[in-house]
């Protein structure tokens, strides 16, 4: 039995991106069905060079070809249409993707819009008109919300367009789906996340948090459309320094959980355990993807890289024993560092840039949200990372439930007191998370009438506010009306602040981190890289700073040659 998973399209957003770091979950899921010794491949068709080839014409062309609705269910059904399946053979034919021969297709679906569902389901359509014996099985997000999910999961599967639906699932839930798809003895409610047809009505196996630290293969996936290839401009500025050079940087995870349970965070809610690897192991993986792809540049996906003293000392000690050349970034917390050593050992082991989550300087705000930190130990631990010449930034939230005009003031204060130790700032405006405290228990926080509510009222072109979903009322304070707008007015005022103090946004990380790997692997002196890296931000920005420019230029670089 032949298997294989692809990403699909993402049609959600208006225009094509570049995207510098390749999936996770895809490459885990390929790795753990090899080990199982099935016949499978993967196939990234969501990569910056697709999109950028085909996404605007693919658009167009799904709403102009489904805007007959009639035409569109007939196929649906199984009936034949060459306009439905000459497209969606021209669409796999750019991505030079073939499902000759494939048993099962796994359609991993980015993104939760109308287009992008659509794509999948034209998709597997076409599979299965090859044959009624294939298997489809969904994955990702097939809606927006768990009743749009059930709904479409209810109409496709109905129709014979898809077998099985993966909703959150854990890696074990899912490998038990594979055998179960083989023959294998395995009862449906062992596969937790899953959602399948049976006697004609769908039915939900509960999903469980992840606990299985996956490897990672990317075998398959074009890790050349994710590498960053802008270095020409650093080189044209000094090319016996910067080498005209691609960087691919690779997703690792080594950590689950989070020990804390700050009340806003999707992780608060349920079982708090924490899981990681021995630092060994993860030091040894580490080896394994950088042999194996020709790369050293990796992007840590933790809440908090420092889950204890011990084990970022001891995984630290691992990278330096073993002499792995290796840049990494994460995030971490204030929590668990106690001496500015730890900051030496970190950038000895290849640490690039920390991220804090701080989200408020207000005293009254980080004990309301359960943070369990304080302003002063904040100031302390940015400092120690500054002076190890790490890449330092703070993660801010504009607008909590609650928040005055002093609170805002006392995280201006910070911001401007302590910018010479902070690079670069990660602004987002406060909104209700699923699965976290907040969320569960709206009364305990303050606030009642949780509910939808349509995007398009925010009116704003930044992106960030793109992720509320959920409106609230403030018991004992402001209405969602009145709530929306102090949180955009907070999230402006701290926008200004963080400028004025010359600051730049990470708006885009993972280009911004592509950068700084560059920059760190040339330059051995944070103040140069700040300098660079500044240059090229306005460049992006289409405001080149035509000063820095110039004095970065004329700087004495000889120690740097």
């Amino acid at each position: 039995m032949k298997f294989k998973i692809i990403r699909t399209l993402d049609l959600s957003l208006k225009k094509a991106r570049n995207d510098y770091l390749p999936p996770l979950g895809m490459p885990s899921l390929y790795a753990h069905i090899k080990d199982l010794n099935f016949d499978i491949t993967q196939t990234d068709l969501n990569t910056g060079r697709i999109q950028k080839q085909i996404k605007d014409t693919t658009r167009t062309d799904i709403l102009k070809i489904c805007s007959n609705k009639d035409s569109l269910s007939h196929y649906l059904k199984g009936y034949s249409n060459n306009l439905y399946s000459n497209f969606t053979q021209n669409y796999l034919n750019i991505a030079n993707e073939t499902l000759e021969q494939v048993d099962v297709l796994m359609i991993s679906i980015p993104a939760g819009d109308y287009c992008s569902i659509l794509l999948a389901v034209l998709i597997a359509r076409y599979f299965k008109n090859k044959s009624k014996k294939k298997v489809v099985v969904f994955g990702g997000l097939l809606g927006e919300d768990m009743e749009s999910i059930l709904k479409d999961f209810d109409i496709y599967s109905k129709l014979g367009i898809v077998d099985y639906y993966m909703l959150c699932a854990d890696l074990e839930s899912s490998l038990k789906l594979v055998r179960k798809i083989n023959g294998e003895p395995v009862a449906f409610n062992e596969i937790h996340g899953l959602i399948y047809r049976e006697n004609n009505r769908c039915i939900q196996i509960k999903y469980r948090r992840e606990a299985m630290l996956a490897r990672t293969d990317f075998t398959g996936i074009p890790l050349q459309d994710y590498a960053w290839d802008d270095a020409q401009f650093f080189h044209r500025i000094m090319p016996d320094k910067f080498p005209d050079e691609k960087l691919v940087m690779l997703p690792f995870r080594m950590i689950l959980g989070c020990p804390y349970r700050c009340a806003f965070c999707f992780s608060s809610l349920g079982n708090q355990g924490v899981s990681y690897l021995d630092p060994i192991e993860a030091v040894s993986r580490l080896r394994v993807l950088s042999e194996n792809h020709q790369t050293k540049y990796f992007f840590f996906l933790h809440d908090m890289i420092n889950i204890s003293e011990k084990f970022i000392n001891d995984f630290c000690d691992e990278i330096i024993r073993t002499n792995l050349k290796i840049f990494w970034t994460d995030c971490a917390s204030v929590r668990n560092f106690r001496s500015p050593e730890i900051f030496v050992k970190l950038k000895k082991a290849g640490c690039c840039r920390l991220l804090f989550g701080m989200e408020t300087a207000s005293r009254r705000l980080l004990k309301f949200v359960n943070k369990r930190i304080i302003p002063q130990q904040i100031q302390q631990v940015i400092k120690w990372s500054h002076a190890a010449g790490i890449w330092t930034g703070l993660m801010l939230i504009a607008g909590f439930p609650y928040e005055t005009n002093k609170d805002i003031q006392e995280t201006i204060h910070f911001i401007q007191k302590n910018a010479k130790y902070i690079d670069t700032v990660t602004l987002s405006p406060f909104h209700l998370v699923p699965n976290s405290l907040m969320f569960a228990h709206p009364e305990q926080y303050g606030i009642t009438n949780v509910r939808r509510f349509e995007k398009q009222s925010i009116k704003s072109n930044d992106k960030t506010f793109s992720l509320m979903d959920w409106a609230f009322d403030e018991i004992n304070g402001l209405s969602w009306e009145k709530k929306l707008h102090q949180i955009k007015r907070s999230y402006q005022v701290l926008r200004k602040v963080i400028a004025a103090v010359g600051l730049i946004p990470e708006s885009q990380v993972i280009e911004a981190m592509s950068v700084l790997f560059y920059l760190y692997t040339h330059i051995n002196d944070k103040n140069m890289i700040k300098k660079f890296y500044s240059i090229y931000c306005n460049r992006r920005m289409n405001t080149v700073d035509a000063c820095a420019y110039r004095s970065a230029k004329s700087s004495n670089l000889s120690n740097y040659r």
